[in-house]
């Protein structure tokens, strides 16, 4: 920046949240593009995160198309009263709760809002042909095979994620788009290191479970790398 501030000067920004904001701001100061994983960062990190909860008929859809929506930071297959359900994380400060009742109605993901307070089942009352009823606990969990569907099945599976990048890759997948844009370089270097080994021996990654949440990231990170360490060295 030839010495002089991109962006003016801020005190007390001791977050991740709040320094990928900063980052976010400088790049588009200067005139370079945003990295998607960048903006993932930004958006999963948000202080204003959500659930809402949807129930529909095939949760692997919902994860698809809720997934793929921008505001929506995370998803999970499961099951209330019964019901197939996708559980949604989205940042109020981007998508309002009612517009997202709206596209998750428009996706034909939405037979029943369930809401989870009180302002909640108002605001989806007020929405001529909603069908709102009141929820006082999280969705169970769906089966580990449903969880995910569509990344499940790709070699990606492999790959260490944030929730929100494996909920945006999962989309992606589904909807036949880009799954490789989410990833930063260094994680699609380690995504081709993990394809060639997948492509030389199916069940080279055999154990190998990636954690759903952001808890034990860096531990599988380094057992997956010490693991393709091996394979590429011959040792088995």
């Amino acid at each position: 920046a030839d010495a002089k501030d991109l962006i003016p000067r801020q005190d007390g920004v001791w977050n991740s949240h709040g320094i990928a904001q900063r980052m976010i701001a400088s790049l588009k100061a200067s005139g370079r593009a945003v990295p998607a994983y960048l903006q993932l960062a930004a958006d999963e990190l948000s202080p204003r995160l959500e659930r809402a909860s949807f129930a529909m008929h095939c949760f692997w859809e919902g994860e698809a198309r809720l997934g793929g929506l921008a505001g929506v930071t995370e998803t999970r297959a499961g099951w209330i009263e019964g019901k197939e359900v996708v559980e949604v994380l989205f940042d109020s400060d981007r998508m309002a709760y009612g517009d997202l009742i709206d596209k998750a109605r428009e996706m034909r993901c939405a037979s029943v809002v369930f809401a989870h307070s009180d302002d909640q089942l108002s605001k989806a009352q007020a929405k001529a042909g909603v069908v709102a009823e009141r929820t006082r606990a999280p969705a169970g969990d769906a089966k580990a095979s449903d969880r995910k569907y569509h990344l499940l099945r790709s070699p990606l599976r492999f790959q260490a994620l944030t929730p929100m990048q494996a909920t945006r890759i999962n989309s992606e997948l589904a909807l036949n788009g880009d799954p490789r844009r989410w990833l930063s370089a260094r994680q699609a270097r380690v995504a081709d290191r993990i394809q060639i080994q997948l492509d030389r021996d199916g069940s080279a990654l055999k154990g190998f479970e990636r954690p759903d949440g952001l808890a034990g990231q860096i531990e599988y990170q380094r057992r997956l790398l010490a693991r393709l360490v091996e394979l590429e060295s011959g040792s088995q």
